[in-house]
């Protein structure tokens, strides 16, 4: 599927049916786990063409420091990595450098979290809503 719409989005552009394209996010979890090679080399190319279209890739988990399958570091470095552990690093593709994530925490009960749950079970829609608001 993801396929398809990068193959149509790329021939809209290419015959001028549009002049500004939505940008997505892709996020990939647990790789390489329950990922096949074929299925892996798939996404490895969905990423490289997505990109030119303005996705994000974002993989969501943490690499073993023993995994040498180039495939899964290939992925890993082009894409954005987001780590699932306060001590895991992440690869940044479009610096090329590292960087950890410290996840912030909020009060359940505090004045945030009442926000963030009454905006989330309100029946307004909520695009280009603020999260800050």
């Amino acid at each position: 599927m993801l396929e398809s719409s990068i193959d149509l989005t790329q021939m809209a552009l290419q015959a001028g049916e549009v002049d500004d394209i939505d940008t997505r996010v892709v996020v990939i979890a647990d790789l390489p786990y329950g990922w096949d090679v074929g299925a892996m080399a798939r996404l490895l190319r969905l990423a490289d063409r997505g990109s030119d279209l303005g996705w994000a890739f974002v993989f969501a988990g943490s690499l073993d420091d023993n995994d040498s399958d180039p495939l899964v570091t290939t992925i890993a470095d082009r894409t954005m990595m987001i780590p699932v552990t306060e001590e895991a690093r992440a690869h940044d593709p479009w610096v090329g450098l590292p960087w950890s994530v410290a996840a912030e925490r909020i009060d359940p009960t505090g004045v945030q979290a009442r926000r963030i749950v009454a905006t989330l079970s309100s029946d307004q829609p909520r695009s280009g809503a603020n999260p800050n608001t």
